[in-house]
């Protein structure tokens, strides 16, 4: 049976409310790290939950770039994930939808179905208005 969006979606929620539970992460404070040191966490997290069905970085479709392809940060099965986070203090746009254009554009190409997965850790989350 396919991984659903829902599935996935479940997965990302539990990681991110795990990491404001302090028996989880004392005393490592993840829910103040950025993408970049989240990223091989997160990776063998999935691993975990989604074994074989997952594959970082996976080589995909991006328009407008010179290479014209760029890579998603996860699939599973056939589910891409794209994945950005917002660190405390860090500007309301980070995570705004021009600011992850480059993701969405990876995404909308993948032949699929697409996950933007936000993890906000400021202390007012971001919102459209």
């Amino acid at each position: 049976m396919a991984t659903t969006i829902t599935e996935v979606t479940e997965c990302f929620e539990y990681l991110f409310s795990s990491l404001y539970r302090k028996a989880f992460v004392n005393p490592l404070r993840l829910n103040e790290c950025n993408e970049r040191e989240l990223l091989p966490l997160v990776r063998c997290y999935l691993l975990g939950g989604f074994a074989d069905s997952l594959s970082p970085e996976v080589r995909g479709k991006l328009p407008g770039s010179l290479s014209g392809h760029g890579y998603i940060d996860f699939v599973i099965d056939d589910v891409a994930v794209e994945f950005a986070v917002r660190e405390p203090g860090a500007a309301r746009s980070t995570l705004s939808a021009s600011v992850n254009s480059t993701e969405v554009k990876k995404l909308m190409k993948y032949d699929g179905k697409a996950l933007l997965v936000l993890f906000d850790f400021s202390d007012t989350p971001y919102t459209e208005k």
